[in-house]
């Protein structure tokens, strides 16, 4: 009972991680603009939760399905909002290698 506590909580932290971004809902519909959202941690999140999610299919373990395919729900559907809405800044991600200390 304890292992299967720590479990959900443990599940229910990972899914409140994917949609974090998703606070930023309706100032992105307001502006119709998703330069507030980190588009390359919501990519790699898509990735990782789907490839979670199918190993927990493969080992048949729902502690690893369930949070990770809400995830790649959630990831989805912010991954959505940069098609609808996208980003109006001219500022570009510059490479780790040319960013001036």
């Amino acid at each position: 009972p304890k292992f299967v506590i720590l479990g959900l909580l443990c599940c229910s932290v990972g899914v409140f991680f994917f949609a974090s971004p998703l606070i930023k809902l309706r100032h992105v519909i307001l502006t119709k603009n998703t330069e507030c959202l980190p588009f390359p941690i919501i990519l790699a999140s898509f990735f990782v939760t789907l490839q979670w999610f199918f190993y927990g299919y493969l080992i048949d373990d729902s502690f690893i399905q369930i949070p990770n395919f809400l995830g790649c729900i959630l990831s989805s559907i912010q991954l959505t909002l940069f098609v609808m809405y996208p980003s109006k800044s001219d500022v570009k991600y510059k490479p780790l290698s040319s960013v001036d200390f």
